[in-house]
């Protein structure tokens, strides 16, 4: 599982911002937070790191979102990367030496 803090800048335009709400409001992923003017709070969750991803690619396409900026992240299940020799040598990214991590 991935649990994401973001914060996105939205447009200027009240209608395209509008819209931007409407659209992240009916994502089943991302619970919408406090808005600071142009600036959006959300939280998201993902089965995995790499949905994760995939939902920030999707949160830039969106008509209204100019920005998407990463607060925290929280990502459980990951006992197999921790595992890994080739992390305590810090050359992990997802494969190292040939042993998939992903």
């Amino acid at each position: 599982m991935a649990i994401s803090g973001l914060v996105l800048t939205l447009e200027a335009d009240a209608s395209a911002a509008q819209g931007a709400l409407i659209t992240l409001a009916s994502d089943s992923r991302v619970e919408v937070g406090e808005r600071f003017g142009h600036r959006l709070a959300i939280l998201t969750e993902t089965g995995s790191p790499r949905e994760d991803r995939a939902l920030w690619d999707e949160l830039h396409s969106i008509e209204g979102v100019l920005q998407v900026e990463l607060a925290f992240v929280h990502l459980d299940n990951l006992q197999h990367i921790a595992a890994s020799p080739c992390l305590a040598q810090g050359a992990c990214d997802t494969t190292c030496s040939g042993e998939s991590h992903a």
